[in-house]
């Protein structure tokens, strides 16, 4: 009898010290599933900014698209120029001043050009840029997102196996 009784005695003094394993262990999971919940959301918001940079992609190419029209407005402007020069020369002595005007606005559509071009150049580049680094981060926070979800299901499947085994402690306790 007395060493059923110790027996009892070492039995619930283990099942105490697994009890309060078990309530630590509890405890650390719901932790870690509050973290995963923040996780989650923070992918979230991190989708919400990649949807940003696709909305300033699309503003970039509004861009391009009025460049394109400054590069049309600088092809007629040298047209224009080149005709002002060539009547200027017609008119010979008296259109010396009009051909100095006009040789002037051939040379700012000229340099409007190289800027439009230039402008032009550095839109698609960055159009190319942000359309990647938005990619890659949409693939980046989709395979995270799902490894949250996942992590979220095993942490709740760990804290229901945790829970029977704190109820059970607790009966052999009590």
């Amino acid at each position: 009898l007395t060493e059923i009784a110790g027996m009892v005695e070492l039995n619930v003094k283990v099942a105490e010290s697994a009890n309060h394993v078990a309530q630590d262990v509890f405890e650390i999971s719901e932790s870690t599933q509050n973290s995963m919940e923040h996780l989650s959301q923070a992918m979230n918001l991190i989708l919400e900014s990649n949807n940003r940079i696709e909305a300033l992609v699309k503003v970039i190419e509004e861009i391009g698209e009025k460049t394109e029209v400054i590069d049309d407005i600088v092809f007629k402007t040298q047209l224009l120029s080149f005709n002002a020069s060539v009547e200027a020369e017609r008119a010979g002595e008296h259109g010396r001043g009009f051909a100095v005007v006009a040789q002037e606005v051939g040379n700012l559509a000229q340099m409007s050009g190289k800027a439009a071009s230039e402008i032009s150049s550095i839109v698609k580049t960055s159009i190319k840029e942000a359309e990647s680094v938005a990619k890659d981060n949409k693939v980046r926070v989709e395979k995270g997102s799902t490894l949250a979800d996942e992590t979220k299901k095993k942490m709740a499947q760990s804290i229901s196996q945790i829970k029977q085994i704190l109820e059970g402690t607790q009966k052999i306790v009590s």
